[in-house]
């Protein structure tokens, strides 16, 4: 609710010996993408403020082999959205790599940021996402 579990049943992504915890969304690719961007627009509800369910900080990985073997390619901070439409984004500009999987594991919430209210405990639930768009270069092969 807001932070990922760490312990009993839980998601989690290893990449180097190292354990990364959270939910996550994944997409396979029939070629490789060097990810410059991520849009996301969280759960939307009429006439309810959920912004604090959307995404906050996530890891990113990145594979060539469907999966199997992961490499870690960094942690990233979405904005919290400026309206209820729950829409935000992230630039990244570390990686130089293309790979055919992408996976973006969730490890906070919006509302685990400091200084962001809840105001009507909608968003004391998992986060959710509505879309997820990955924006990139192909590279040459």
């Amino acid at each position: 609710y807001g932070n990922a579990k760490t312990s009993g049943t839980h998601a989690v992504t290893t990449a180097s010996s190292q354990n990364y915890y959270g939910s996550y969304v994944q997409i396979t690719l029939p070629y490789k993408l060097v990810l410059k961007q991520i849009d996301i627009v969280g759960h939307v509800a009429s006439g309810y403020d959920i912004r604090p369910r959307t995404p906050y900080m996530v890891y990113l990985f990145g594979s060539n082999d469907g999966g199997t073997n992961f490499t870690y390619l960094g942690v990233e901070y979405f904005p919290y959205p400026s309206s209820n439409d729950n829409a935000t984004s992230i630039t990244i500009t570390t990686i130089t790599e293309g790979y055919s999987t992408i996976r973006m594991v969730i490890n906070k919430t919006q509302r685990q940021r400091s200084g962001i209210s809840d105001p009507n405990n909608y968003g004391n639930a998992p986060t959710a996402l509505s879309q997820w768009q990955l924006i990139g270069d192909v590279p040459p092969l």
